[in-house]
């Protein structure tokens, strides 16, 4: 971490940048040395490579909230340049990040929350950099792996309910997880079943979730099955009653133009528009049939909606202009053929949904067998680390 962190130091010198470091463990204690601490230690480490003292502060040593106020803003003036801190005293409320460059996190918190509180105080509105390198340090062969899956297992969880997500069904209190004895001691002594069971419980997680995959999948070709039948009917009736339009407006085509309103015969657009107009305004000819036009009936359902009705109905937009509000009619009769290819295309969509429904609920998990091989496993990992545990207690006891 010292390392990372003096490289930093030394890139980001002429900007002044800033770096948090975070640490829950070896925390200095009120009165105690703090050269017999993990932040002692790494306080001496970072002078010996050359970053000065008076640049470097700890959170803990600001006692008061006038005191950590001015320390925090001798960290966004670049005074200080390092700060070192735990998730408690340097998590929320910390306001100093504007010259952040890097966030060091030396250990693993329990809580996911209380890594987004960590990175939280340098990604964030006021942060004059636009990139923030983030270091995580683990300790081979210490459960350091170990805890940092577990956060990783809670996050999950958690925007897996975010999301409504259908993976995990039930989870344990995300905040509650904590190692077992036996865990403990297996991670200590570098026992190969906590790594197996590590590498089982992230297998595991990603079959559960190829799983529920599978079986929400299953459930919608069900449904897509079910519902097939009604839907094509109701599409192709709408298909075959555009097409009957379509012969209803050609025999009528051959005419000049001619529009029918309150049983007078237009043959100018704007005497007929400007009387359509007219209508809309009329409050007692809402929801009246006013006239016809090559067959179709005029219908005005309100002051900003007409409806032409043949063997089925249109929509037809309003306009303030006489003439325009006469071509916007025409022009829905006149384009029943796109609207014809819009439903044939929903068609063609609902009968390819059904046939890889047909195919698709028929079909087995593929990884059903893997998946049930490595449950039992697991069940087995965690049935010697039980009875490795029964064995400890039983011998602090004796």
């Amino acid at each position: 971490c010292s390392e990372n962190v003096y490289n930093i130091y030394v890139q980001t010198n002429e900007r002044k940048g800033t770096q948090l470091i975070f640490c829950d463990l070896g925390t200095p204690k009120t009165g105690a040395d703090i050269n017999n601490t993990t932040y002692g230690r790494l306080i001496k480490s970072l002078v010996q490579k050359g970053i000065n003292r008076d640049e470097i502060a700890v959170i803990h040593e600001a006692k008061t909230d006038i005191q950590k106020s001015d320390m925090f803003a001798k960290v966004r003036r670049g005074m200080y340049r390092i700060l070192i801190g735990s998730t408690d005293k340097m998590g929320a409320g910390t306001n100093c990040q504007d010259k952040i460059v890097a966030l060091h996190h030396l250990d693993c918190p329990w809580r996911s929350s209380d890594i987004e509180q960590r990175e939280g105080r340098a990604i964030r509105r006021g942060n004059k950099n636009k990139h923030v390198d983030i270091y995580r340090y683990v300790v081979k062969n210490t459960f350091d792996a170990y805890l940092w899956q577990i956060v990783e297992n809670k996050q999950r969880f958690i925007n897996q309910v975010m999301r409504c997500d259908v993976g995990i069904r039930s989870y344990e209190d995300a905040d509650e997880t904590v190692l077992s004895f036996a865990e403990i001691k297996a991670c200590a002594m570098g026992d190969e079943r906590i790594k197996e069971k590590m590498e089982l419980d992230i297998k595991i997680q990603k079959l559960s979730a190829l799983k529920a995959s599978y079986t929400k999948n299953k459930l919608s070709f069900e449904d897509i099955i079910r519902k097939f039948p009604v839907e094509e009917k109701v599409v192709s009736d709408k298909i075959n009653a555009m097409k009957s339009d379509i012969l209803l407006r050609d025999s009528n085509s051959d005419k000049p133009f001619s529009m029918k309103i309150n049983d007078e015969i237009f043959i100018e657009r704007a005497k007929a528009g400007k009387l359509i107009i007219a209508l809309l305004h009329n409050d007692n000819m809402h929801n009246k049939v006013i006239g016809e036009y090559k067959g179709f009936k005029i219908k005005i359902k309100s002051l900003y909606d007409i409806e032409l009705k043949g063997n089925r109905t249109y929509n037809v937009g309003i306009s303030i202009d006489a003439v325009g509000m006469v071509r916007r009619i025409e022009n829905v009769i006149n384009e029943i053929e796109n609207d014809i290819e819009m439903y044939q295309n929903k068609l063609d969509s609902l009968r390819r949904n059904y046939n890889s429904a047909k195919e698709g609920i028929n079909k087995t998990f593929e990884y059903e067998d893997e998946f049930a091989e490595a449950l039992v496993r697991q069940r087995e990992l965690e049935r010697e680390l039980e009875l490795t545990e029964n064995t400890q207690t039983e011998n602090i006891e004796m």
